[in-house]
């Protein structure tokens, strides 16, 4: 049996199974620090709102090896994808690849301009079972997505845990793959107001880059400490 990719429903009761699944693997595969509570996460799946969070899950017989959310901000025309993970025994398999691609379609369709989303940065230290950052990031990479440069990111604490220090990507939907600094200052100012952070102001001067500024970016920090 091969592998399928589902998008999980609240009403249909036949995902039950699934769904409890899913929670299992989100629940292993992020640090608390930067993980939701599921609940918060399935409260946003049954609304009628365009806004409404969405579930991919990559199924092969009644395990789930992957899953992907993201919502759409119909107000700014951005997709938010919130997690992407895949089980350490489907890893190379293309499942990761299977649920991004995915999850960019249905946001083209829906009318998304750009994919704004959160990774952690090369010196994050975090447990291997979490995953190495700098694979994470080139992953991302070869699909499209480029690391904004030129604007420090702080995630909002998650009780009870306090901020935490991440780097944000963009992947622009319109097969671009640069955008003007004042252009890439406005998606992430649209991203960053939807999640009513709206005192924020992101500088004109941010950009999209990529892992090897990241790199010299982390060495210059390092000499300068």
């Amino acid at each position: 049996m091969g592998i399928r990719l589902l998008e999980l429903l609240p009403s249909v009761t036949r995902f039950d199974h699934l769904l409890e699944e899913t929670r299992a693997l989100y629940e292993v595969s992020f640090p608390p620090q930067e993980r939701r509570p599921f609940e918060e996460i399935t409260s946003l799946l049954g609304t009628d709102s365009e806004d409404r969070a969405r579930i991919l899950v990559a199924v092969e017989g009644n395990e789930v090896l992957g899953l992907s959310i993201f919502r759409y901000i119909p107000s700014v025309r951005i997709g938010y994808l919130w997690y992407l993970c895949v089980s350490e025994s489907a890893r190379g398999r293309q499942v990761g690849t299977s649920l991004y691609r995915a999850s960019v379609n249905r946001l083209v369709e829906a009318g998304a301009r750009a994919l704004v989303f959160e990774v952690e940065p090369l010196s994050a230290r975090v447990p291997p079972v979490y995953g190495d950052p700098l694979r994470r990031i080139r992953f991302y990479e070869r699909l499209g997505a480029r690391p904004v440069i030129g604007y420090e990111y702080v995630q909002p604490p998650i009780p009870p845990y306090g901020p935490v220090r991440l780097e944000l990507m963009v992947h622009l939907l319109d097969g671009r793959s640069d955008c003007p600094g004042w252009e890439l200052a406005e998606i992430i100012d649209g991203w960053l107001s939807s999640l009513g952070r709206v005192h924020e102001e992101v500088p004109p001067s941010v950009r999209l880059g990529s892992i090897a500024d990241l790199v010299a970016r982390e060495k210059d920090q390092g000499l300068g400490q």
